[in-house]
């Protein structure tokens, strides 16, 4: 509401022989064919300040009109590597522009488990459809222009994490989900607040009296 966007809450079917997970995949395929940029957040993922425009990420991260996605990388564990050494893009958080690559990207995607020859190590095991998307599917950007790379620090995980992520601007609480409902409710009503104060000095809705003498007063 406050920036002009479209929401949209998908609640879909699982998929059969595919974690829960990859319903995700699907259905932001779809939604590449209704909207030019699509942003995605999982259900643990919110921003920090809800003043922060996607176009103030466009801007910082360089994602132009020749750029198809804004991706984040995990934190460098052992266990977040791919098969190269590399952290594994996040999809928790994605920034799209819909174009043939991205929608052949993420249908092939969609389809790799049945298609791919070990696509279908990802079906259940971790790291699901993201592990599969950097394993087959990262190499087919160019980095830097159609694929953009931002910071892990900036918009992936939370103070507490302790993992080098802190969500500068996006947060995502992977190991702090049951938290999100008291995190939200503290930003959705500091943010309420926030623009009812400034609502009412910018409406002159506070009057300066002159007197408080009843004499005066009235006239």
């Amino acid at each position: 509401m406050q920036h002009g966007y479209d929401y949209s809450r998908v609640v879909a079917p699982l998929i059969p022989g595919y974690h829960k997970t990859w319903v995700k995949i699907v259905h932001f395929y779809d939604m590449l064919h209704k909207y030019d940029i699509i942003v995605c957040l999982d259900p643990d993922v919110y921003m920090r300040d809800p003043n922060t425009s996607i176009e103030f990420l466009f801007s910082r991260y360089n994602f132009t009109e020749n750029s198809s996605l804004l991706m984040v990388p995990d934190p460098n564990s052992k266990n977040n590597q791919d098969s190269k050494g590399r952290p594994a893009l996040n999809m928790g958080f994605i920034i799209a522009r819909s174009n043939n690559l991205t929608k052949q990207i993420f249908k092939e995607l969609a389809l790799c488990g049945d298609t791919i020859p070990g696509c279908e190590k990802w079906k259940f095991e971790w790291s699901h459809e993201q592990r599969a998307f950097s394993e087959y599917f990262r190499d087919r950007f160019k980095v830097g222009s159609e694929l953009i790379v931002a910071p892990c620090a900036d918009l992936n995980g939370f103070e507490e994490s302790r993992s080098g992520c802190y969500g500068t601007f996006v947060l995502h609480v992977w190991t702090a989900k049951k938290s999100m409902k008291e995190r939200l409710k503290k930003l959705m009503i500091h943010n309420l607040m926030s623009l009812l104060e400034e609502k009412m000095w910018t409406d002159s809705h506070i009057h300066i009296a002159r007197t408080s003498d009843i004499h005066k007063v009235g006239n």
